[in-house]
Order: C-alpha cells, then sequence, then structure tokens
C-alpha cells in the first residue's frame, strides 16, 4: 500500500468527530440537579401545592381561583415555570445536536429558552384576546389560570423525559419517540379541561376549535415541517 492512500485513510479517520455522551455533559447534568432541587422544594411544601395543583386542574370545581395568595407560592410557582422552560429548551436543544450529528451549542439552549418564554407569554396574549370575544371576565381568568398550571404541570412531565434521554443517552429516534408520548399525554390533559371550560357554553364547539387546532396543533404540525425542511 503506497503512501499517499495511507496519508489519506489517516486524514479521514480524523476527521470523524465522536459524540460525546448527553450524560457526560456538565451544562445539562447541573441543569437537571436544579430542576430537582426546584422540584424537590415544591414536593416539600406542607400545604401540599403540587396535590392541589393537580386536583385544582383535573377535579370539577366552581371556584377555580388562585386562591390565597402568599410569598412561597409564588417562588414556587416561579420555580415550576422556570422548570418548564428549561427542560423544554433543553429537550429541543438535545434533540437538534443529535439529529444533525453536531456538538450541542450552548447559544443555543439560551435561545430556545427565551423562544419557548416568548411563545408562552404569546400564546396568553392571544388567548386573552380571543377570550375577550367569546367569554365573560370570569371565565377568561379560570382558563387564564389552567393553562397556566398545565404549564407547570407538563413542566413536571418534561423533566422526566429529560432524564430518560439524557442518562440513557437516547438518539435522536429514541428522543422522537418519548417527545411523542410526552405531547400526546399532555395534549390530553388540555383536551380534557377545555371540554370542561368550553362545552358548557353555546359556542363551546368554536371555541374549542380555535384554541386547540389553531394555537396548539398548527404551531406543533409547523414546527415539525420547519424542522424537517431546515435540519
Amino acid at each position: 500500500m503506497n503512501e499517499a492512500t495511507m496519508t489519506q485513510w489517516t486524514e479521514l479517520v480524523q476527521g470523524i468527530q465522536a459524540q460525546q455522551p448527553l450524560y457526560a455533559d456538565d451544562c445539562f447534568v447541573g441543569l437537571l440537579l436544579v430542576g430537582f432541587f426546584v422540584i424537590a422544594m415544591v414536593l416539600s411544601d406542607r400545604k401540599n401545592f403540587v396535590g392541589n395543583l393537580l386536583g385544582s386542574f383535573f377535579l370539577a370545581r366552581k371556584n377555580t381561583g388562585e386562591g390565597v395568595k402568599t410569598v412561597s407560592t409564588f417562588y414556587m410557582k416561579m420555580g415550576l415555570f422556570a422548570n418548564a422552560f428549561m427542560t423544554s429548551a433543553l429537550f429541543m436543544t438535545m434533540y437538534v445536536s443529535r439529529l444533525v450529528g453536531a456538538p450541542v451549542q450552548y447559544p443555543l439552549l439560551l435561545a430556545l429558552f427565551v423562544g419557548v418564554l416568548l411563545v408562552y407569554l404569546l400564546k396568553q396574549g392571544v388567548y386573552r384576546a380571543v377570550n375577550w370575544v367569546f367569554f365573560d371576565k370570569a371565565h377568561t381568568a379560570a382558563w387564564q389560570h389552567s393553562y397556566a398550571d398545565w404549564v407547570l404541570l407538563s413542566g413536571l412531565l418534561m423533566y422526566i423525559v429529560c432524564v430518560a434521554a439524557i442518562f440513557f443517552d437516547l438518539c435522536s429516534r429514541g428522543m422522537a419517540v418519548l417527545l411523542i408520548a410526552y405531547l400526546v399525554i399532555s395534549e390530553i390533559c388540555l383536551f380534557f379541561k377545555a371540554f370542561r371550560i368550553f362545552l358548557a357554553k353555546r359556542y363551546g364547539g368554536l371555541h374549542l376549535f380555535v384554541y386547540l387546532c389553531t394555537l396548539e396543533i398548527i404551531p406543533l404540525l409547523l414546527a415539525g415541517k420547519l424542522l424537517q425542511i431546515f435540519v
């Protein structure tokens, strides 16, 4: 074998970039630890904050207000919101890096965190505008509160998904399976709450279509299509 062939093979082997396991990334593990401490703090609340959150979301109650506002409740909600946005951005960053086979880009993680936050604020603003047309003020506040609770609860589920993806070092296909399961479960919960609120009114079917089809399902389909085209 001549020297030119040996040199070419050596260059090709040296050009292969081995992708490190997800659990070897200190940033990912550190974010999971931060989320763990936030969730542990919330679960250790003596007033059973998570239990009350689950009860107010899934049980049929006439009073769906926020109840008594305290400093501890505010901090727990902010912590769960941060966990929901952080885990969503973390999962999307891992999925994109696995899909393209490139090293993790931390600026992308920060940009996705800000993007998820802006999307949540935008959707709440659209919900408020739509409710102003179709609904009264009391029911508008009830749905705003219910949607915020849904984000908090789905953030807890997304944390479990991120832990599984990182410590099992899943490929893009495995992450896609977890993502589909997460979306199915979370959207079913949102449908459940929406049926309770919307179908009690005259134009409930139209309201349900505007909310869940226009503002939930269609954006997911567009995001998947854009990801397929550009990635």
